[in-house]
């Protein structure tokens, strides 16, 4: 498998509400009602956000056969904002090459933590990742109460 990381484009940005909207529909089934994944896959359709976050952040896209399968950014060295793979490409290594990348930036920026709002789907790969549950959020997407976790990862190794 032939998967290529680059940083996202203003043109990607349909293709990446497509893979986010395919994650949580399909991939999210057993941790939120399909209420709430309805709700939450509505909320992610919004173009300027994901324009300005493309702008703003460090934004990367997995890219398999011509076709986004997966995508991550990381806010000043330290918040990882997204991290999306399709759901008929979990489990192939595509999410611990985007993370991998958005490590060394942060190391780039010299961060000593990383931390992200995590949903319960995604919580066991941030934990094998190092990372530690410091509170539950509640969120209402389109009037649907939504559970995630703040998770941070402290002590992150600096490059040398």
């Amino acid at each position: 498998m032939n998967v290529v990381i680059r940083k996202a484009e203003a043109h990607d940005v349909e293709e990446i509400i497509r893979v986010c909207q395919h994650s949580i529909l399909n991939a999210c089934t057993h941790e939120y009602s399909p209420v709430q994944r309805k709700a939450w896959s509505v909320a992610v359709d919004n173009k300027d956000r994901l324009l300005k976050a493309i702008q703003d952040q460090y934004f990367l896209v997995a890219v398999l056969d011509d076709e986004i399968v997966g995508f991550g950014s990381i806010h000043n060295g330290e918040y990882i904002d997204f991290l999306y793979v399709a759901a008929n490409h979990l489990r192939k290594g595509i999410a611990d090459r985007i993370y991998e990348e958005l490590v060394s930036e942060s190391r780039r920026k010299n961060s000593s933590y990383l931390w992200a709002n995590v949903s319960k789907t995604a919580r066991p790969f941030f934990e094998r990742k190092g990372f530690e549950v410091e509170k539950e959020n509640v969120r209402h997407l389109q009037g649907v109460e939504i559970v995630n976790y703040r998770m941070i990862r402290k002590g992150l190794v600096r490059q040398m």
